[in-house]
């Protein structure tokens, strides 16, 4: 199964293309302008993304919803950008399923862990949104293996 892992932020996009465990590519996407631009560049982005590779599922980081950012604004903004990557997917027939913060801390790849993510990728240096698009394809791998493992 093709895996389309994103970190969405409406300034970074992290993404991280998988076939089931076997890593394909990963990178950042980083849109310019001020935010509705910027949410616009992300739409045609995903839509490209999602046309090109034809994934078979998109993953999702749900934002934190803790205020994280101690700002509405970007809360809000996370939200959107999130939504939006969903209704592509959803319009292209892609089924999307979300994993939260902890399961991608939990997963061991992400943002505080680069120099691990990194050679786990085989790269020399990764980024945080990077690191967390490939956390993002990690924490949903092991959800699949609990859920095969429940339904034993």
């Amino acid at each position: 199964m093709i895996i389309l892992a994103l970190d969405p932020s409406s300034t970074n996009v992290g993404y991280c293309l998988a076939e089931d465990a076997t890593y394909i590519l990963s990178g950042v996407f980083k849109p310019k302008g001020k935010a509705d631009a910027r949410v616009a560049a992300i739409v045609e982005w995903a839509a490209y993304y999602l046309t090109t590779y034809e994934p078979e599922t998109v993953i999702l980081e749900e934002p934190a919803a803790n205020n994280a950012h101690r700002n509405p604004k970007t809360d809000r903004l996370l939200a959107r950008v999130g939504g939006i990557i969903e209704a592509v997917a959803l319009l292209n027939h892609i089924p999307v399923a979300r994993v939260w913060p902890s399961q991608v801390k939990a997963s061991g790849c992400s943002k505080d862990t680069r120099p691990f993510t990194a050679r786990l990728v085989g790269k020399t240096k990764i980024g945080p949104d990077e690191a967390d698009a490939v956390g993002v394809w990690q924490a949903y791998l092991t959800e699949l293996q609990k859920q095969r493992f429940e339904n034993l």
